[in-house]
């Protein structure tokens, strides 16, 4: 990340005023010791918007085998990354295209790993889940998304659990279910959002079967009036667990 003039960035600043560079990775695995780069993605950001024509992509040769259990999350194989250069041969240009170094805020330090997990937090326990008044379901078209207000904020606050208690699993349920062994607070909190978590993904996968047998086009809207009684009700009331996320995330309720 860098902005127009690094002296004037403290941990005051907002995020959307300052210009950046979204990155993300594929490895080879989790462990931070032994995984190799794979993949690189990155897009450039102009105070807080996506500068389309301004991207970098490229593939990495590891020099190892990509184990087929890592293969199954992104999908890259040996054959893909056969003919790509080592990270070595991309790191000049990349870090050409990356431009000014990360700035160093008026508090003394970089924008670390916490400023980060801080952020991702608040962001996480911002929820909007799909209930109104009465706990009735706020519907558009007869649908509602639960993805961005059921599945979303619990993925992100069992991924932020992980990263803060270095938890390697992968599944949302698991990180949970590690992260509340670890540190041994809301037992019921992170048992209840484990199950609605299933619940609402439950609820994703009858409404994607019912559709693709309609011929609908299949998305993360569910319609409750095409669910029977038992997984409507049971529905609403996992909705209704999403917002203590933030809780698990030691984040004061908005």
């Amino acid at each position: 990340m860098h902005s127009t003039d690094p002296a004037e960035v403290s941990s005051a600043t907002p995020l959307n005023s300052l210009s950046a560079v979204a990155l993300d990775t594929e490895t080879t695995g989790l462990a931070v010791g032994s995984a190799r780069l794979i993949q690189i993605g990155a897009v450039r950001l102009g105070k807080g918007r996506l500068v389309h024509d301004d991207t970098y992509s490229t593939l990495a040769n590891p020099g190892v085998p990509i184990p087929p259990e890592t293969t199954r999350i992104h999908g890259l194989t040996d054959a893909d990354v056969a003919e790509a250069p080592r990270f070595a041969d991309i790191r000049a240009g990349f870090g050409k295209w990356m431009g000014r170094k990360h700035p160093r805020s008026r508090d003394g330090g970089r924008f670390g790993v916490a400023r980060v997990l801080h952020l991702l937090a608040n962001n996480a326990a911002d929820v909007r889940v799909p209930l109104g008044m009465f706990n009735r379901f706020r519907l558009r078209d007869g649908r509602m998304d639960v993805k961005m207000g059921g599945i979303l904020p619990i993925f992100s606050a069992a991924r932020v659990g992980a990263i803060r208690h270095r938890v390697g699993a992968r599944a949302t349920s698991t990180r949970l279910e590690t992260v509340q062994r670890m540190t041994g607070v809301h037992a019921e909190v992170f048992d209840n959002l484990i199950e609605a978590h299933r619940i609402i993904l439950r609820a994703i996968l009858k409404q994607q079967l019912y559709d693709l047998d309609q011929g609908i086009a299949l998305s993360n809207k569910v319609a409750p009036d095409k669910m029977k009684p038992a997984l409507h009700n049971s529905l609403k009331w996992a909705l209704r667990q999403v917002p203590a996320v933030a809780d698990v995330l030691n984040v004061p309720v908005r």
